[in-house]
This record gives structure tokens, C-alpha cells and sequence, in this order.
């Protein structure tokens, strides 16, 4: 069946519940269903094969958002619960057009987080690489994302997320419990943050904004560009510290807290930023 590269409900057919949206998406052909959502995001593979993504009814997120999964090769249609708002959204997305939009001058920074284990060898490449990059390299990579069922082309980017927020923490919990937990009321142990200024990455070889992301980078990314690193404890840094093959300028960006092993994600992510506007603003 044939489809545009994106589109919406007609008002005859507007489905009344999510689920109901995605069996109607798939039968009329289209590879993603985007869900308006009024806060919060989510992902994942339906029952009936289509990719379903919830983000924000913002203009910038859902132009770089169908602007991506149309380069893609993805076909989207919009649904919310709301017609009138995904009525509007697309009157003006067809006014204003798909391009993308690099609108990040809200975001404070960036970060990335991974595992202690992890970063050993991120030290040693002198880079942050995407999983399909790891797996070229034949380096073992940790990961619950499959239970997402993404598209095969997200394993071609490195994510990011915003300083203040706690979804990179996430991501190092969720390996540590085998399993994606998006409840932020527990303990863990975290790895390394990994702090990056806004305005830099943006102009980095392969940034990229998908709408669902904050911000990603395709294959790699230079540690040069990090601002700083941030350890749980002083005993995680000075293991890491007595790597080999350090610079002294990576050295130098590198900060621990004097606290437990365990945390909740906010609570490491609260007393992190405190510590890094504290030492390098």
C-alpha cells in the first residue's frame, strides 16, 4: 500500500486508543507510528511490527524527528489523543517543512555515562564509539537495548542527554540489572560521567538531532571533546588514574565525589552537576 513519508489520521478513521493506532498504522503501511505526547517520552516495537515513539508536541523535536526517520527510509504517521493538537503540529510542520533543526540553547550540557568497566577501553581508544562500531572492533558490549527492537541504524550513534537529566544514569543501571528500569527510586553504581559543552558538539563531524534524543553523534567521538569526567567515589578514580597511556590533559578533567558506592540516579546526577559548575564555571 502506497503512503507518503509522513502523514496523520483522517477524521473518519482516528483511532481512539494507542494500540488501536498501531494495528491501523501498520495495515496502512507506514514504519512508525509517532505518538504527541502532552510530557515524557518512549520507545519500542508494537505487537504489529511498527516502531512507536512518544515525544513532546514540540515544532523543532517532531520536524527533526520525521526529518530522520524519513533520511531513514521510515514512513510516519502522527497520532495523539488530542486530534486538534496533531492537527496543528502538522499544519505547521507542512508550513514551516521537515528540515532539521539543531535547537539545543536551553541545554545547560551534555552527557554520557557508562560503566567503570567500559571506560577502561573507551580510555584506551581515546573515544566514545557506537555499538555497532564495538562490535566491528569485536570489543564485547554490554546492552538491554534489544529489548526496544530499535531501528538497526540506531546502533550507528553514541547518545546524549542533558546534564540535569538522569537518562544516561539510567542506561548504566539498566545493564547492571539485565533488564531496562526507568523508575528512578532505586540504588545502583554508577561508572563515569562524562560532561561535554553544548555549543562544541553541535559542530562536531556527525551530530545529529532525531527528536527522540537530546542529541547523538554518529560512530565516534573524540574524548578531546570532554569537559570533564565524574567518578562515584575517590577510590573508582584512582584505579582508573593508574591506567596507562593517560595524557595529563585528560587527567585534568578528571573529579570524584567522597561518597557511597551505591546511589539513586538523582542523587548522583544532582551531586555531579554541583560538583563540575562548581569546578569548571
Amino acid at each position: 500500500m502506497e503512503t507518503k513519508n509522513y502523514g496523520i489520521f483522517s477524521n473518519e478513521e482516528w483511532p481512539e486508543c494507542r494500540l488501536n493506532a498501531e494495528t491501523k498504522a501498520a495495515i496502512k503501511g507506514y514504519d512508525t507510528l509517532l505518538c504527541l505526547n502532552e510530557i515524557g517520552r518512549f520507545s519500542g516495537r508494537s505487537k504489529s511490527g511498527v516502531w512507536c515513539v512518544g515525544i513532546t508536541s514540540e515544532y523543532y523535536r517532531i520536524a527533526n524527528f520525521i526529518n530522520y526517520e524519513n533520511n531513514h527510509n521510515r514512513k510516519v504517521i502522527m497520532w495523539s489523543e488530542n486530534k486538534g493538537l496533531a492537527l496543528q503540529l502538522l499544519k505547521q510542520i507542512k508550513e514551516l517543512g521537515i528540515k532539521t533543526h539543531m535547537n539545543l540553547d536551553s541545554t545547560r550540557g551534555l552527557c554520557h555515562s557508562t560503566s567503570l568497566q567500559s571506560f577502561h577501553g573507551i580510555l584506551k581508544d581515546n573515544a566514545l564509539l557506537s555499538y555497532n562500531e564495538l562490535i566491528k572492533q569485536e570489543k564485547a558490549v554490554n546492552t538491554v537495548r534489544f529489548e526496544l527492537r530499535e531501528p538497526e541504524d540506531f546502533l550507528d550513534y553514541i547518545d546524549f542527554c542533558s546534564c540535569e537529566s538522569i537518562s544516561s544514569e539510567i542506561v548504566v543501571a539498566s545493564r547492571q540489572f539485565g533488564k531496562i528500569n526507568d523508575d528512578d527510586n532505586f540504588k545502583y553504581k554508577p561508572g563515569v560521567r562524562i560532561y561535554f559543552d553544548t555549543d562544541e558538539l553541535q559542530n562536531v563531524q556527525g551530530a545529529c538531532m532525531d527528536g527522540l534524543h537530546t542529541f547523538r553523534v554518529y560512530k565516534k567521538l573524540s574524548l578531546d571533546h570532554a569537559k570533564a569526567f565524574v567518578f562515584a567515589t575517590t577510590s573508582s578514580l584512582e584505579i582508573i588514574r593508574k591506567e596507562r597511556n593517560i595524557s595529563n590533559k585528560i587527567k585534568e578533567k578528571m573529579f570524584s565525589l567522597d561518597g557511597e558506592d551505591y546511589w539513586t540516579p538523582g542523587e548522583f546526577v544532582d551531586k555531579a552537576n554541583e560538583l563540575i559548575y562548581t569546578q569548571c564555571t
